[in-house]
């Protein structure tokens, strides 16, 4: 597209507007038909990202292909996984997703020194669980290649506006296809995965998204210390209060959204893990040498940060 062409944008903008309208519309009726029928699966790809409330710029982006397939019978799943469900409901994933960034606001730097260090120059990287893509700007600014992917399509729209010369997919993490990245990285998303299945399926995917000898990059939650942490006392920040409860090694989180004149709440689950229970699963997919330490960039001592190859 030739931006000079200001007629030629705005009709392409305007296209661009409805397709991604009736993307995001189709997706919610395939979740709501997959949760009741636990059968059926779609997919839909190659739908540009503009939703209208994108800035110029991305137009001038890549093709933005979404992948919604929502289930896949060889992954052994015939739901979306928790993680992939949060996505669709949790509010600042969704209804303020403009909010996400006031929200997750831990500094990007650490994170991405930590990661930078351990690759060679202009590594290929898939962003798994991309959020609104800080991560993955900061590590296209170091001169690597990275792709996108979340099951969060508002969230992903403001990755793809941030970055765009990503590739992005919208997808559920547990089944992203067989890839050759040189590294994957991966912060939070596993904390949703909550049966044994899911988790299995979410590791599984990220190990076949790496290249022979690639790294994979993980931030997920420790279960002992988010046990701790775990004392249901609010917490507030930007209008938005959390309060999270332990429960046989589970998370129950409540959330209040009260935002824009409207208070919402949300109320879900997450798992955090052992560092065995992790490894194993790592172990399993091939990935034989796993490094675990404290958490990287994290205000919150509940953190592990993770390297398997």
């Amino acid at each position: 597209m030739m931006l000079a062409e200001p007629e030629l944008l705005v009709a392409q903008r305007v296209e661009m507007f409805h397709q991604r309208q009736i993307l995001v519309q189709l997706q919610r009726r395939i979740v709501g038909r997959l949760m009741e029928r636990k059968s059926q699966c779609s997919e839909v790809q190659d739908a540009p990202p503009d939703d209208g409330l994108l800035p110029d710029r991305l137009c001038a982006a890549p093709a933005f292909h979404v992948n919604a397939k929502i289930c896949d019978v060889r992954s052994g799943m015939d739901t979306p996984s928790s993680s992939a469900r949060v996505c669709g409901e949790r509010p600042f994933y969704d209804l303020h997703a403009e909010a996400y960034d006031l929200i997750i606001n831990d500094p990007v730097k650490p994170w991405c020194d930590a990661v930078d260090a351990q690759l060679a120059r202009s590594s290929s990287i898939l962003d798994a669980g991309c959020g609104t893509g800080r991560h993955a700007a900061e590590m296209i600014a170091r001169g690597h290649v990275v792709d996108l992917a979340d099951a969060a399509p508002r969230l992903l729209a403001q990755a793809a506006a941030r970055c765009p010369s990503a590739r992005t997919q919208l997808i559920d993490i547990c089944l992203l296809p067989t890839a050759d990245h040189d590294a994957v990285m991966c912060r939070g998303v596993l904390n949703d995965m909550v049966s044994d299945g899911e988790r299995a399926a979410a590791i599984a995917s990220l190990a076949r998204s790496l290249r022979a000898g690639g790294k994979l990059f993980l931030d997920v939650r420790e279960a002992e210390a988010s046990r701790e942490r775990a004392d249901g006392e609010p917490r507030t920040r930007s209008g938005f209060t959390s309060r999270t409860t332990w429960d046989n090694g589970l998370l129950r989180v409540r959330e209040t959204y009260a935002m824009g004149g409207d208070v919402v709440e949300y109320q879900f689950t997450m798992r955090p893990w052992s560092v065995g229970s992790l490894t194993g699963l790592l172990r399993d997919n091939g990935l034989r040498n796993v490094s675990v330490g404290g958490g990287v960039g994290r205000r919150t001592p509940d953190r592990l940060f993770v390297v398997a190859f």
